[in-house]
């Protein structure tokens, strides 16, 4: 099982070569909807890039940090999601 750090890593440098965007990878352990350890993985994408990229690109970034995981011998099922830094920034103002 690869660590988080070793996680992390892979994900930037394959998600960073899919979109050929500077980017933060932020990965953590959850459990998924039938209990199952998953791992998950937010790439923290510049503001506007979403609206640049194909849905190509997109789905190779997906497969990318998929493969990437599955490369260190990480067999659990990675979740990836996008965000940009406005949207994280939004987040943590909002109020319930």
């Amino acid at each position: 099982m690869a660590s988080i750090e070793e996680i992390a890593k892979a994900a930037k440098a394959a998600a960073a070569e899919a979109l050929h965007v500077a980017l933060e990878a932020r990965v953590e352990r959850s459990m998924g909807s039938d209990g199952e350890e998953v791992i998950r993985v937010m790439l923290v994408v510049p503001d506007g890039t979403m609206n640049e990229v194909s849905g190509e690109q997109i789905v190779a970034t997906l497969l990318a940090v998929k493969r990437g995981v599955r490369d260190l011998g990480d067999d659990r099922p990675t979740v990836v999601s996008y965000a940009t830094p406005g949207e994280l920034a939004d987040d943590g103002n909002s109020e319930s």
